[in-house]
C-alpha cells in the first residue's frame, strides 16, 4: 500500500511539472495581453461576451504614445447598428467607449443602435430564418440613415498581394521558422485551454485543423505577418456534440464551441494574437 502511494505521488509530481513547463513556454505579446484586458472591459461595461464577438471584427494597433487601441466593429451589414467599440489600453488601464454611447437601444430591432439585448436575441436565433430577418432590419436602418447623408463613409479596402509577392512573403517567413509545427500546435492548445478556461474534457476534444489530412496540401494560408512579425496560424476547433461520422460538424452548439485561432511568432514562439469565433453569427 505504501509503495502504491509513493508511485501515485510520483506520477502526480511528474504531471504537475509537465504542466508548469508547458505554462512557462507560453508567452504573449503586448498586443495580445492588451486584447485580454479589452475583452474583459467590453463585457463588464457593455455586456458583450466572447461568444457575442462573432458579430464583430476585432483589430489592434499600437499608437504613437505607446498605448494600444483595440477596435470591435460590427460585421458587414451590421456595422452601423452595432457600431464600434474602442478600447485604449495604457499602462494596464482600459478606457472603453461605444460609437452609440448615449443612444437608446430599448426599441428592439427598430432601434438605430443595437446593444447587448439585440445581440443576445440574435445569438438565440443563430442558424434560423429569424437571424436573416434581423440582418434585413439592419440593412433598412442603415439605408434610412445614409439617405440623409451627402457622403457615405466607405470601409478601408486592403490591397491584395499578387501571387509572386505572396509566395515570396511566405517563403521568407518559413525561412525564419525555428520552431516545429508540432510544438506550435501544442503551445496553441495550452494557450486556448488557459485563456478561455476550458475544462479537462473540453481540452481533450480540441481538434487541430493544421494536423488533419487535407486534399489540398498547400499550407500558405497558415503563414502571415501580425504586427510585422512572422507568424504561423494554428486553427483549432471545439465541437462537443459532433455528428457521428464527421467530428468537424456539430449537432448543436455547446458553450465554448467554435473556432480558435492562435498566431505564433515563428522565431520567438511568442503568441502575437488570439481569436475566438463561436460561429453563432452564421445563417443556416
Amino acid at each position: 500500500m505504501k509503495r502504491f502511494v509513493l508511485i501515485l505521488v510520483g506520477c502526480l509530481v511528474m504531471i504537475f511539472c509537465v504542466c508548469i513547463e508547458a505554462s512557462a513556454e507560453i508567452m504573449f505579446s503586448e498586443e495580445a495581453e492588451a486584447v485580454f484586458l479589452a475583452d474583459k472591459a467590453l463585457e463588464e461595461k457593455y455586456g458583450i461576451t466572447l461568444t457575442m464577438q462573432t458579430f464583430f471584427v476585432r483589430t489592434e494597433s499600437k499608437q504613437n504614445d505607446n498605448s494600444i487601441l483595440i477596435k470591435y466593429t460590427g460585421t458587414e451589414n451590421l456595422s452601423f447598428v452595432l457600431g464600434e467599440y474602442d478600447a485604449i489600453i495604457r499602462e494596464g488601464q482600459v478606457d472603453i467607449s461605444w460609437s452609440h454611447d448615449g443612444e437608446s437601444t430599448e426599441n428592439g430591432f427598430q432601434s438605430v443602435a443595437w446593444g447587448w439585448e439585440q445581440i443576445q436575441n440574435m445569438i438565440q436565433h443563430s442558424g434560423d430564418s429569424n437571424l436573416l430577418t434581423y440582418y434585413s432590419y439592419a440593412d433598412a436602418i442603415t439605408a434610412n440613415i445614409q439617405m440623409g447623408q451627402e457622403t457615405i463613409e466607405q470601409p478601408n479596402v486592403v490591397s491584395e498581394m499578387d501571387d509572386e509577392d505572396w509566395e515570396q512573403l511566405i517563403s521568407e517567413i518559413k525561412n525564419k521558422q525555428n520552431i516545429s509545427i508540432e510544438t506550435m500546435c501544442e503551445r496553441a492548445s495550452y494557450s486556448i485551454i488557459s485563456v478561455y478556461n476550458l475544462n479537462e474534457n473540453q481540452g481533450r476534444m480540441l481538434l487541430i485543423d493544421n494536423l488533419e489530412p487535407h486534399e489540398d496540401p498547400d499550407d500558405s494560408w497558415m503563414y502571415c505577418l501580425i504586427n510585422n512579425k512572422p507568424c504561423y496560424c494554428v486553427c483549432v476547433m471545439l465541437i462537443q456534440k459532433p455528428v457521428s461520422d464527421d467530428p468537424f460538424c456539430s449537432l448543436e452548439w455547446t458553450e465554448k464551441d467554435g473556432t480558435y485561432r492562435v498566431y505564433i511568432n515563428v522565431e520567438t514562439g511568442v503568441i502575437e494574437r488570439m481569436f475566438y469565433d463561436s460561429g453563432l453569427g452564421g445563417i443556416g
